[in-house]
């Protein structure tokens, strides 16, 4: 830079070189002209950066509202990739929607989330609530989360909620939802009315009859076909080739690991079994259960004198004409248990009565409710005796399915390292065969090979064994 100074100035620059410049352009910054070049260049540079939220802001960007509150094209771009995900997995990959099929599957989309809001809107203004007790109650009854023994498997349970990306109190709030909705949904269904124009034309059909005249052609009787021309047969062969043609064979060898063959191996302690009746007690509680029967009238006057009646010892026959000349109904509601009632308030009036006991008036979105119990089964609870063994089955299972589990990576890796399934079979204690079977998983005389595996897995086998 000093060279360069002194050629340009013919001697030794000055100390602070290049002071004369930056004092001019010091100097032309001081102007109007330079402030207003300043400004256009500054509101060009933002204006360009923020270009994609100026264009958007202001607009609204909701696909559908419910009572005021939008649904955001986030939210529904956000149903479709799941139903999309959902439908992939349903058919192996091999889904391909166009244009078409996706518009019609947003469309799906938007109106699901609609009705999952007008009905979430409906169920908080009835104040329906699901317990845990039926939350829990229903997650053990599906037959999905269910192991070989019928009892509910939490392995299960847990890879379900990995492949389908959930965690589990996100799966529990999705679950409590869907069972209120279908509280609600049951209890409109309940109450309709089919018109008297369908079921008279669905009566008239189920009721309908025939009278039907046959001819029956015996092929015995018929005269015996000329012989076929080898033009005849040649053709019938080639139309129907595959007939006189013998399946693709393989023969494969299976190494069986099977999770039940390794819990008589699995060592449970007391402990263990102790932490696993108090984590699980609810299962072996049986909860309480009440035949209640109900009063339903549209005032708060009526209900109070079909209360005092009830109290009083009036019988079912009494009780029902009064609250039917209430405007009312008399009903059976059967033996419930807690989770057995649509709202907390006849849960807490039904559940707080003494045998033959008559609540006060109730009231709810419906009217007026009194309750009377009828009957009163008392809980009950299994004590840890009894269900010992069951548990440490259930344990040694559950360590049986990890144990398998890590065994399988370890075969893979003998696999890779170049080591037969024969030999790692029989390191690892395994059953081996070998076996000769078609794509339809019988033998040269068209009868079915046994498999040592489950009736239901014998399709996902085969395709395996003729894809590898």
């Amino acid at each position: 830079m000093q060279a360069h100074a002194e050629r340009m100035f013919g001697k030794r620059a000055p100390l602070g070189y290049p002071a004369p410049m930056l004092t001019s352009l010091r100097a032309l910054a001081g102007t109007w002209f330079a402030k207003v070049l300043f400004l256009l260049l500054i509101l060009s540079f933002a204006a360009w950066g923020i270009e994609d939220m100026l264009r958007t802001f202001g607009r609204d960007t909701a696909v559908a509202r419910v009572d005021g509150k939008p649904i955001e094209q986030e939210e529904a771009s956000e149903a479709l990739r799941r139903e999309l995900q959902r439908i992939n997995r349903a058919t192996e990959g091999r889904f391909q929607p166009d244009a078409r099929i996706r518009a019609a599957l947003a469309q799906q989309a938007v109106d699901a989330l609609v009705t999952d809001r007008v009905l979430a809107r409906e169920i908080t203004r009835m104040g329906v609530v699901v317990p845990d007790a039926a939350v829990r109650d229903y997650i053990f009854s599906i037959p999905g989360f269910q192991g070989a023994d019928g009892r509910f498997s939490r392995l299960i349970f847990d890879n379900f909620l990995l492949s389908n990306d959930l965690t589990e109190p996100r799966f529990l709030g999705l679950l409590r939802t869907d069972l209120a909705r279908q509280q609600l949904t049951n209890a409109v269904r309940a109450g309709a009315m089919t018109p008297a124009l369908l079921a008279e034309r669905l009566l008239g059909w189920q009721l309908e009859t025939r009278s039907v005249n046959l001819v029956e052609l015996r092929i015995a009787d018929a005269p015996e076909p000329d012989a076929p021309s080898a033009a005849q047969l040649e053709r019938f062969h080639e139309n129907n080739a595959d007939r006189f043609s013998a399946p693709e064979f393989r023969e494969v060898g299976l190494a069986l690991m099977n999770a039940a063959l390794l819990v008589p191996q699995m060592e449970v302690s007391e402990r263990e079994i102790e932490d696993s009746y108090a984590a699980h007690r609810s299962r072996y509680e049986t909860a309480e259960r009440r035949g209640l029967q109900q009063v339903l009238v549209p005032s708060q006057a009526a209900a109070f004198a079909l209360a005092a009646a009830w109290a009083g010892g009036a019988d079912t026959a009494a009780i029902t004409a009064q609250a039917e000349a209430a405007a009312g109904q008399f009903s059976d509601l059967g033996i419930v248990d807690r989770a057995g009632l649509p709202l907390p308030a006849l849960t807490e009036a039904g559940f707080a009565l003494a045998l033959g006991g008559v609540s006060a008036p109730v009231e709810t979105p419906f009217g007026w409710h009194v309750l009377r119990a009828a009957n009163i089964q008392a809980g009950t609870t299994r004590p840890l005796e009894t269900v010992r063994e069951e548990l440490r089955l259930e344990i040694a299972a559950e360590k049986a399915a990890d144990t398998a589990f890590e065994r399988s990576a370890a075969i893979q890796d003998a696999l890779a390292s170049g080591a037969s399934l024969a030999e790692i079979a029989e390191r690892q204690g395994m059953t081996f065969l070998t076996i000769r079977i078609d794509a339809r998983g019988r033998d040269a005389d068209g009868r079915d090979v046994a498999l040592p595996i489950a009736v239901a897995a014998r399709p996902a086998l085969l395709q395996e064994i003729f894809q590898t």
